[in-house]
């Protein structure tokens, strides 16, 4: 095993559930942070029957093959 190789599996897969109630302020900076901070992370936003935007503000920062799950 070469260093590139022990390199790129140097970490296991990790999920990162982040409870969201009434974010809408503040959800789509913490997904950023995440996704920036652990590249490749699954992120799964629990939200808490918020009244205000922050599912769309997840569904907004989610695109196509994101790996962040509401």
């Amino acid at each position: 095993m070469n260093a590139d190789t022990h390199m790129d599996n140097a970490y296991p897969p990790i999920s990162v559930i982040v409870p969201a109630h009434n974010e809408q302020d503040g959800i789509t900076g913490v997904i950023e942070d995440l996704q920036n901070h652990l590249p490749g992370c699954e992120i799964i936003v629990v939200d808490d029957c918020s009244t205000d935007l922050t599912g769309e503000r997840v569904g907004l920062c989610c695109g196509a093959g994101a790996s962040t799950t509401l």
